[in-house]
């Protein structure tokens, strides 16, 4: 302190304080914004991390899926060829036009035979069958050429180029990679399966970005296939040596090749990469093309950081002004102590009265909490922590008075949030136990007395007396809520981005579901994940038990849950089946990756269109084939599932029994044909009066039965008095006029439906007795 002793000047000494308090308080803020700023700098790591692996995973997807779409066209035209079908070139033609027309990202579909002539052709660009006169010899191409080396089950991958037509880069410009696969029978090369896919979707999903966030794509030799500047983009096609990234910044493509580290910093931008092999992604155990490496860049700009840190400084400027007026303050109670003390060591027994306002002014700097942002409590060790003392400031932090605390009409545990009680009260059973002098709580929740909810870290020193028994608590209490819900903002930042991807995410530990994305929600049809819980635990509960998809049922006693299951199976075996909310199978592609100890994050690619096949036959087995509604098979396997949606949705489950008057006169007058067109014609008209979440099945013959969610019975019957009107307006062809006759009956809960039906095919049956053509409810 030799700093303050010679210093008898009050204006100087205070000035020396208060220049030493600011001096601490500017290095302390200093370090603040430092650790502030490498906290930016951490989140924008973990964001563009996230950023890569996303998009990563999202390459990935399409290569699967694009291997699964090969394996599937290479295995149709060899069962044709195995089976010496006479008209093989026609089926595989109409086969790869339904494939292209359902798979819009591929611009063509080709078979070539062992010379490289095309047999078929399929352009999806003009949605058509190319001319067998319009067949081209494709044997001076790269790609016969790469795809005449290939063994059985090998695919060639082509680089990332834009397509090109009689000599020029089409316009306007088409980002192309090619893949074959030979046709083998017998061990017997007999073809090869060649597609063109579009990959501007993909690059369009990489690029996209926000204000300061953006994505670019480069292949190996530096070139831009996504860049800054999109005129530069698939330079190597126009002017080879022109163009690239690694003329642009060559000091950060060095460090690329080298593989020195995974941040990069060029042009004011601040990077992570990501080195991507699209060749090995498809199956690390199929010997695939040449080096095809991609570099994907993603990229934080330093204005974006920096105006994150100028945020965070405009917010604490808001606590610094009053902190810096009260560091006056400090400064002037403690220089006018300096003066006293100093003025008391000259003369003690002058200065006695001066000694007795010193004491008084200690007590001021108590008075500090009072004008502060933080709040002094000190609390009774008894079993409601009664308050002994509290600053004023406590009713500017709880809405509470000193007098609310002192008449103990309030205790400190009336205000701790109850949620948050048990972990609090351990924390202080704890220190206790370890017999701590200080402790620091975990941040926790206290209600004001507006009922306000606030977050606050505690600091604790413990008061005990000569024994070690704990007398009281000593709490200084800060209100951290901003500095939170600041947090919470960026974990829904990052959820919002996990959202916003078309597959199914969860995180699971293969027997309970942790977390699940908003596609899942929209898939079963649920607002939020407890409301899943309450009837299934994890996904795995939804899968369909079918041959072609794996299920539960499919668990070897080996392996410990279907997660291990699914690892130890190939990437195109891993395939399942599930059910939506409108009752409909949709089939998955599911990849799964370790999120954490005995965690795993799975994503589901619906993969329905790859699955058409497979998934066609459950639905024929479904579908009535004359009237296409559907039939009594597709009513006893998903009646319960019906049933319980509606019953989640909080609606009643209606039946609308119907058949067609004097339908046998329609027959004996006008001949069967006539007849099946009615049943046709009444079946679309159904279909068409009817919401899209009701179910209409053919029950039989001229009979028909409509499944509706209704909230009350007078809903059911105005439906099917809409109907009724509809099909006797109805100008039938032949025929003329046909009526329809309906019964009505509501569900009751925890019975048979069957019950229900019988009822509704009573009422039916008095409709008819009593002259045709009515409802009755």
């Amino acid at each position: 302190m030799n700093f303050f002793k010679n210093t008898k000047n009050p204006y100087i000494l205070f000035f020396k304080i208060l220049g030493s308090i600011l001096t601490i308080s500017l290095f302390i803020y200093s370090i603040f914004l430092y650790n502030s700023y490498l906290s930016i700098v951490r989140e924008t790591d973990n964001l563009l991390d996230t950023v890569l692996k996303q998009k990563s995973k999202n390459i990935t997807a399409m290569l699967a899926h694009i291997e699964m779409d090969l394996d599937y066209m290479v295995e149709y035209a060899e069962n044709k060829i195995k089976n010496d079908d006479p008209q093989f070139t026609k089926k595989v033609e109409t086969n790869f036009f339904l494939f292209a027309k359902n798979h819009q990202h591929y611009q063509q579909v080709r078979y070539l035979d062992l010379e490289g002539k095309e047999l078929v052709r399929v352009d999806r660009i003009n949605n058509q069958v190319v001319r067998k006169k319009d067949l081209q010899d494709k044997s001076s191409r790269y790609y016969y050429i790469e795809a005449t080396k290939l063994q059985k089950d090998e695919i060639y991958v082509s680089p990332l180029d834009l397509n090109i037509e009689y000599g020029q880069v089409e316009v306007p410009y088409r980002p192309m990679i090619r893949f074959a696969e030979p046709v083998f029978v017998n061990g017997m090369k007999k073809g090869y399966i060649v597609v063109n896919y579009c990959a501007k979707n993909l690059l369009e999903d990489i690029k996209k970005s926000d204000e300061h966030l953006n994505n670019i794509l480069l292949n190996k030799d530096g070139y831009y296939l996504i860049g800054l500047d999109s005129n530069k983009e698939f330079g190597f096609m126009f002017h080879k040596g022109e163009n690239r990234f690694s003329d642009d910044y060559k000091t950060a493509w060095n460090q690329i090749l080298q593989g020195e580290k995974s941040v990069l910093e060029f042009d004011n931008k601040y990077a992570h990469y990501l080195t991507y092999d699209p060749v090995s992604v498809i199956s690390p155990k199929r010997s695939i093309a040449s080096d095809r490496k991609w570099y994907l860049i993603a990229y934080h700009t330093y204005e974006g950081m920096c105006d994150e840190l100028c945020n965070i400084f405009k917010l604490n400027l808001i606590f610094l002004i009053p902190l810096v007026l009260i560091e006056v303050f400090i400064s002037f109670i403690l220089t006018r102590l300096k003066i006293r003390d100093m003025k008391a060591q000259e003369s003690i027994s002058e200065h006695q009265d001066k000694i007795e306002n010193l004491v008084d002014e200690q007590r001021d700097l108590l008075s500090l909490f009072d004008i502060g942002d933080s709040t002094l409590f000190k609390w009774c060790n008894d079993e409601e922590w009664s308050v002994a003392y509290v600053s004023k400031n406590i009713e500017q932090m709880l809405g509470y008075t000193q007098k609310d605390f002192f008449t103990k009409r309030v205790t400190y545990l009336d205000c701790i949030y109850k949620d948050d009680y048990n972990r609090v009260a351990q924390e202080v059973e704890s220190a206790e136990q370890k017999k701590l002098d200080f402790f620091t709580h975990e941040p926790y929740r206290i209600v004001t007395k507006s009922g306000e909810v606030k977050w606050v870290v505690d600091y604790t020193v413990v008061k005990k007396d000569e024994q070690g028994n704990i007398e009281y608590f000593i709490g200084y209490i800060s209100d951290i809520t901003q500095m939170v819900d600041a947090q919470q903002e960026m974990q829904h930042k990052l959820q919002d981005v996990i959202d916003t991807q078309n597959s199914i995410v969860i995180l699971t530990d293969s027997k309970e579901l942790k977390f699940a994305n908003k596609t899942f929600l929209e898939f079963f049809g649920y607002e939020k994940m407890e409301d899943f819980l309450k009837k299934y635990n994890c996904i795995c509960d939804r899968f369909i038990e079918q041959d072609s998809f794996f299920h539960l049922g499919k668990v070897k006693e080996d392996e410990e849950n279907w997660i291990e299951s699914l690892l130890n199976l190939s990437g195109r075996q891993r395939v399942v089946s599930m059910l939506n909310y409108s009752v409909e199978p949709h089939a998955f592609a599911v990849s799964i990756n370790n999120f954490g100890e005995n965690e795993y994050i799975v994503n589901f690619i619906d993969i329905t269109d790859s699955m058409v096949e497979k998934l066609e036959l459950k639905k024929e087995a479904n579908i009535d084939e004359l009237t296409q509604l559907y039939n009594r098979i597709y009513f006893n396997k998903n009646i319960e599932n019906i049933l319980q949606v509606n019953k989640k949705h909080e609606f009643k489950t209606g039946i609308i029994f119907f058949d067609i008057d004097h339908f046998k006169n329609v027959n004996d007058t006008y001949g069967h044909d006539a007849g099946d067109e009615v049943l046709q014609t009444v079946a679309m008209l159904v279909k068409k009066h009817t919401r899209m979440d009701d179910k209409v099945i053919r029950w039989g013959g001229e009979e028909f039965i409509v499944i509706s969610a209704v909230e009350h019975e007078e809903s059911l019957a105005q439906i099917a008095e809409h109907l009724r009107v509809v099909i006797e307006e109805y100008n039938f062809n032949k025929v003329g006029s046909v009526t329809c006759s309906f019964g009505c009956q509501m569900y009751d809960e925890g019975k048979d439906i069957l019950e229900t039906i019988k009822k509704a095919d009573e009422k039916l049956y008095f409709a008819k007795e009593n002259g045709r053509n009515k409802v009755v409810l």
